[in-house]
Order: C-alpha cells, then structure tokens, then sequence
C-alpha cells in the first residue's frame, strides 16, 4: 500500500535508548521512509541530580507542574526541531507512553516547539494501557499539558472509550522476510515468551511448569527491575533466562521465532492485543493466549490460536504439536494505515 503523503512533510519518531528497537518495530516501517524525511530522535537519557528530581513523577504531581518552564534541558531538540519546520511543509512529532519514563519529561522542550512552529504537529499514541505504571508519567504529561498534542491514539477499545481518545489497533512494522536472518540455524523449541514480567509472575510461572510437566520445551527469557519477581523463577534457570536489562527487540525476536507457538499474557484490565497476536501472523507461528480479545482478531483462527483463561484449561497436546501455520498476512499491520488516518485528521 502505498501511503497517500508527500515528501514535502518530515517525521520525527521520539524514542529512548532504553526501548532497545521496539518503537521502530512498531512505528517505522521501511515503507514511510520513501514518502517522508524520517528519522529517529533519541531523547537524552544523562541528567543532572536536580532535573531528574525535578523530574520525577512524585515531584510533578506535589508541585502541579508549576516549575515545567523553567526545565528546558534538550536544547539541541529545539532547535533541530526548529530548523526542520523551516525546510518543510509539515513536521510530525510522534510520542508514546513508553518514552516517557526515567529522567526524560521533554514538557517544557514539546512546548517550546509548539509555540515556536504552527507547521509542527504533535501526535500521542498510547502501546500500553494508561493505568499501567508504564503510562503514569505521560499520564501526567498529558493532564498537564492538554493542548498540546493534536492527536492522542490508544491501542486499547476501552481505554479509548473510556477517555475520549482516538482508537488505532497497535502497528508492527516488520516483515518476515527482514527477520528471516533472526532465526536461522536455531533448534525450535514448543513455546516462547520474552517479556517484562510486569506483575504476571505467578501465571507465567504456572504455565511455565504445565510446560515442564508436559515435556514440552520452552524458550523463554524474563526481565523484571522487582528481585522477587525475579526469585520465583530461579528454580527453572534451565527453562527461562533471567535478564538483569532490556535487551534488542531484535534479540528478543530469537526467543520469539525459536518456538512452534508464542506465549501471550496481558495485564490484568488490558484488553488491547499485545504485540504478540501480530507476531504470530507475520512470523506464521501458533498463539496461546489469554487476552478474550483475540476471539474479536481479524486473523483469528481456531486452528493456529488458543484462548485461555486458567493454566489448568490449557491444551498442552495442542500447544505440542507441530502444524503448518499460514494466515494469509498481506502486510496488514503497516504503520502506513496509521500515519494515512493522521494526515487525514491534520
């Protein structure tokens, strides 16, 4: 599909260091960079002892805020962004939740740019569900500065009705094809999972030794900054690697692709897909899940998804068995859709 805009606009995609590749996976596909000047801001990570105290979430909400403009720390993004919206038609600058984490705020600098350039537009897309805590600080951001993005998009139904926000099904950027060089020469395993163990301890635990108890081998490495997450699983370090850090979203995509089926276990209250429903489609791999939204998933199919609600439900002779697995994707999840449904709305 080829995307309806002009190289006359420039898209800047805001992203950390931290996320380790994971926002281009999701937002910047190869198919944007031939209809845009694109590019990838990576925002500062160092601060300064006061500016990340300044910065803090306790901090922001004890003082309402009232500091926010005097805290220009970016300089450089100011001007860079300057610059671009005198080269161009149109500037996107493009945030999300997860960026917004650790010393980063960017209030005063998104403010700055918004006041300074009228052809800079700014647009807000939540990938996790805003009573996460990984939402807590954009939460605030938002709260405090409610003008200032354009657009504000969540990948949650619920979230979207409940908060007046627009509602967008969450990209992925990635081709099979792109990834093929991830996976090669690896033994497969019969279930994956690579996540941020986000308080869901005890039920991936419980799956984990349904898996052990049932022979099937697991590929699956786990990251958590809570030690007694951690503790829990020590135990089984010859089923699951325990991370001390994020790793590449590429590097995770190894745990990922070296499984028959993908392990998919959202947040209590989480009703958007994750990334993993999207995963299974483009790598062609079979799902277990316990998201009941997934029965709503345009690429469901009984055949290659499993919907859970307890470990003990599970069809563990299911999940054993190796089946070819074919949905059809047509490069349906690009983030082109997303980016034609912003300029429609801008």
């Amino acid at each position: 599909m080829k995307i309806e805009r002009k190289k006359e606009s420039a898209l800047v995609i805001l992203d950390r260091k931290y996320n380790n590749g994971l926002i281009n996976a999701l937002f910047f596909g190869k198919d944007l960079t031939g209809h845009f000047f694109a590019l990838n801001y990576f925002m500062e990570e160092k601060r300064e002892n006061w500016f990340e105290l300044a910065n803090s979430y306790k901090f922001q909400q004890y003082t309402n805020g009232i500091f926010n403009r005097f805290l220009i720390y970016d300089k450089r993004f100011v001007r860079e962004m300057t610059e671009l919206s005198s080269r161009f038609e149109r500037v996107y600058i493009f945030a999300n939740n997860a960026i917004f984490q650790g010393p980063v705020w960017y209030g005063a600098e998104l403010r700055k740019i918004k006041k300074r350039c009228p052809n800079v537009y700014f647009v807000f897309f939540y990938i996790d569900i805003i009573n996460s805590k990984h939402s807590r600080k954009a939460n605030l951001l938002l709260k405090k500065n409610p003008d200032l993005f354009d657009l504000v998009y969540t990948s949650d139904m619920s979230d979207a009705l409940t908060y007046g926000l627009l509602y967008h099904p969450l990209p992925y950027a990635y081709s099979s094809s792109e990834c093929a060089s991830n996976f090669l020469n690896h033994e497969k395993k019969g279930l994956s999972f690579c996540a941020n163990i986000k308080e869901r301890s005890t039920l991936i635990l419980e799956v984990l030794k349904g898996c052990i108890k049932n022979d099937i081998s697991t590929s699956m490495a786990l990251f958590s900054n809570d030690g007694s997450e951690k503790q829990m699983f020590l135990k089984y370090d010859n089923y699951v690697s325990l991370l001390n850090h994020f790793i590449d979203y590429d590097e995770s995509l190894c745990y990922t692709l070296n499984a028959n089926c993908i392990l998919d276990i959202v947040q209590n209250g989480q009703t958007a897909l994750s990334m993993r429903p999207y995963e299974a489609v483009v790598f062609n791999k079979k799902l277990l899940t316990n998201n009941s939204s997934i029965l709503d998933f345009e690429f469901y199919n009984e055949n290659y998804i499993q919907l859970f609600s307890k470990p003990e439900n599970i069809d563990w002779e299911w999940v054993k068995k190796d089946i070819p697995v074919d949905y059809g994707y047509k490069g349906e999840f690009s983030p082109v859709y997303l980016w034609n449904d912003i300029e429609k709305r801008l």
